[in-house]
């Protein structure tokens, strides 16, 4: 779970003066109201060691306004955490999501501007993708790739693993991203967890369930598990040998039939070593 630190700093008509006290918590907790003088800025820990004192200009408590997203600004300033934004502009700056942020001049992840997008066509598409005028791309912390081949016109966010636009399919897995190249766009859609399907393949992940289900007997089992009358799928491919009139679903990925108990693809053996 990320931490963050805030630093209750103390604040004068000279401006920063000093800090006296600290409060950890979960990224997404409440953190403890001002106090006083005081102003709770949000430090990211790293590591669990000092904090040091950061130079925020002649502003005092009330100068300063928190907008989200680790974002506050002045009158005449805009800052990320501790870090002043150098020529962001105040009364257009507006934190979108995953520390993106706009102004009419520039996009910005955290302090940093991003000169390859535009400000005024940005827009996230759930919380993976954000498209512009010149193209797609995949967020992933503080990753970020442009899909190359997607048309920011047509895209569609499906689902936590899937979005499409008019000529692709494309799947997402950790920091990465598979353009499918055996999908067919116009007729996919998102189904439970990792599995989609469009008129001729059902998938897991970016893999087409092999050999090819039947449609009207497929059902999803569980997050790596499906079935129709004939098999049962773990992750794209068929397990052998299960009876499926004898079936029965044991929860998790443990299943059996008549003959044998099943753990993922193989035959459950409990002498097996994990590892």
């Amino acid at each position: 779970m990320k931490l963050v630190r805030f630093v209750l700093t103390r604040f004068n008509k000279r401006g920063f003066l000093l800090k006296d006290e600290s409060y950890v918590c979960q990224e997404d907790a409440t953190p403890p109201s001002s106090i006083g003088s005081g102003l709770w800025i949000p430090y990211k820990l790293m590591e669990f060691g000092d904090v040091e004192p950061y130079d925020f200009g002649a502003h005092a408590r009330s100068d300063f306004e928190f907008i989200g997203c680790y974002y506050l600004k002045t009158a005449d300033r805009v800052y990320f955490e501790s870090h002043w934004i150098e020529g962001a502009d105040p009364d257009s700056f507006t934190p979108i999501q995953n520390h993106y942020a706009t102004d009419t001049n520039a996009v910005y992840f955290m302090n940093l501007p991003q000169d390859d997008l535009d400000p005024v066509t940005l827009e996230f598409i759930g919380e993976k993708y954000l498209k512009d005028s010149g193209g797609v791309y995949y967020v992933s912390g503080y990753h970020r790739s442009k899909l190359a081949k997607a048309d920011p016109n047509t895209f569609e966010f499906l689902s936590e693993n899937y979005a499409k636009d008019i000529d692709s399919v494309f799947f997402m897995g950790g920091r990465f991203f598979t353009e499918m190249e055996h999908a067919n766009p116009a007729s996919f859609e998102a189904l439970s967890g990792a599995y989609g399907a469009d008129k001729n393949y059902i998938y897991f992940n970016e893999y087409s369930l092999y050999p090819t289900p039947d449609r009207e007997s497929f059902e999803i089992v569980s997050d790596r598990l499906s079935r129709d009358k004939d098999h049962v799928y773990y992750e794209f491919k068929a397990v052998e040998g299960v009876d499926m009139e004898t079936f029965e679903y044991l929860g998790g990925d443990r299943y059996r039939d008549a003959l044998n108990e099943y753990q993922d693809g193989d035959i459950y053996d409990e002498n097996a070593i994990a590892f």
